[in-house]
């Protein structure tokens, strides 16, 4: 195993101890340059929710602009919601297999 001494563990102990500490440096600058990032996100989506506000109030809730601004259009998302409705109805009410089955007749062949 080799020569371990006193002052070679007291050595590998504190060179440990200073990559520890300069890991949890590390981590708090990471800390704050993720919570910068952060309000520059909230910052844009707030640019962003004024700027569609602005082209709903000029060209409407159902303009081709309004679209192109990265919103939804009143009447695609009516029709979203009533396709998720029509398909929340047949979950919650799904029609018993053997009704909806329709009975094979074996035919044979002309030929």
């Amino acid at each position: 195993m080799g020569n371990v001494t006193q002052t070679s563990f007291q050595a590998a102990v504190t060179a440990l101890t200073a990559a520890d500490a300069n890991v949890e440096a590390k981590r708090i600058e990471l800390t704050q340059l993720q919570d910068a990032r952060d309000d520059q996100i909230k910052a844009l989506i707030d640019l962003t929710t004024r700027a569609r506000a602005g082209v709903k109030s000029t060209f409407g809730p159902d303009s081709a602009q309004y679209d192109q601004a990265g919103a939804w259009r009143a009447t695609t998302c009516r029709w979203l919601v009533g396709m998720a409705l029509a398909r929340a109805r047949v979950n919650a009410n799904p029609a018993p297999a053997k009704r909806n089955q329709r009975k094979l007749v074996a035919r044979r062949s002309p030929l």
